[in-house]
Formats: C-alpha cells, structure tokens, sequence
C-alpha cells in the first residue's frame, strides 16, 4: 500500500498559530500536514525545565487544538525521543518536507536538531528551519540585520519589518498601568492592604 505524502510542521518553543512561517508554507503547500508537538524525553530531564514548565506547555497545545478544531487540524502531541517519534511518523507516511523554527537553545536542544538532522537525512527529508540563514545574535529580531547581510541570505533579503512597534506599545501599556494604579480606588486598596498586613 503506498503511504500517504506529507509534509508536518514541527512545534517547539514557538506555541502559536499567528505569525507562523510554518504554518503559511504548510498551507501553501498543496500538500496535507500534520502539526506535531514531541515532549522529548531527554529535554524533559534537563535542569532548565520543570513540572509547572511543562504543564504549561501541556495546556497551551490543548488550548492551541480548540482553535485549530473548526479547521479540522490538530497538533499530534508526542512523547519520547525526538528521532524516533520523526522515525515512527517516516514509516507511515512519505514525509517530504518539515518545518520547523531555528532555536538559540541549549546543549540539549543542540544535540536532538543534529541527531533529527541526520535521519532526515537518512530518509530524504527536506527540512525547512525557518531563519536558518540568520546569526544567532539575530534571531528574535530578524528585521534588524543589516542591508549586506540581507542580501547574502535569500529568502531573508524580503523578511518583513514587524507588525508591532516593541517599545512603543511598551511605553503606552506603561503609561497606561501608571494611570491605572493612581485611581483613588487602587490607592484606597493599597492602604486598606498595607494597613491589614502592617498591624501588630
């Protein structure tokens, strides 16, 4: 029986269906996709996550999956070694390609890319790492990188400015916090709260 070709986005640390490279090459594709979430077993073990880290995580994809439902596409929630879950999904479908986020991670993170790297290629797996090209000192501000370096990245040379002005929608949700906190009502609350716990 020939298997189903494919391609499947690869979720990490970027939990979000808006302002995803992944998810507009997916759906240009004519092409089906799955979304695929791993909680790999040995970054679970590291000492920068926690109980609460991953709860959290957990609860963002269900709460991701009932935005996706209208769509009829959910996120495939995965545990165990990252190459492996990769390697179960190569022997049921003709994965052709697979998007996914370059990451300024750890060791860890470093050590499962190179390793699902290699079964890629192995299994003749595009994969697309969106802002691969991009130094790493760049990577949460892409649209900072110079006129020379866009013109040695392809793709990037076209990378967009941002929708949302950084510090000027920080300056105007702190004016707006400050003029909040000095309504008579929070200035009342604060005393009644400072004097209740201030009393011997």
């Amino acid at each position: 029986m020939e298997k189903q070709a494919l391609n499947i986005i690869w979720l990490k640390r970027d939990l979000r269906l808006q302002d995803h490279e992944g998810f507009f090459r997916a759906e240009a594709s004519p092409l089906d996709y799955l979304v695929v979430y791993i909680f790999d077993e040995h970054l679970l073990k590291g000492p920068d996550c926690s109980l609460r880290h991953h709860q959290f995580v957990y609860h963002s994809l269900l709460d991701l999956n009932k935005q996706l439902a209208p769509y009829e596409r959910e996120i495939k929630i995965c545990y165990g070694e990252s190459a492996k879950v990769f390697n179960f999904f190569a022997r049921n479908y003709t994965i052709k390609q697979v998007f996914s986020y370059k990451e300024s991670g750890t060791q860890r993170t470093w050590d499962r890319d190179k390793e699902v790297e290699q079964l890629f290629k192995l299994k003749d797996i595009k994969w697309v790492p969106e802002l691969a090209p991009l130094p790493t000192a760049y990577i949460h501000e892409p649209w900072n990188i110079t006129t020379l370096e866009r013109s040695m990245m392809g793709d990037m040379n076209n990378y967009p400015e941002p929708i949302v002005d950084v510090m000027q929608s920080a300056s105007v949700a702190r004016k707006k916090i400050w003029a909040y906190l000095s309504t008579l009502l929070v200035q009342q609350e604060n005393a009644r709260i400072l004097k209740k716990h201030t009393q011997r």
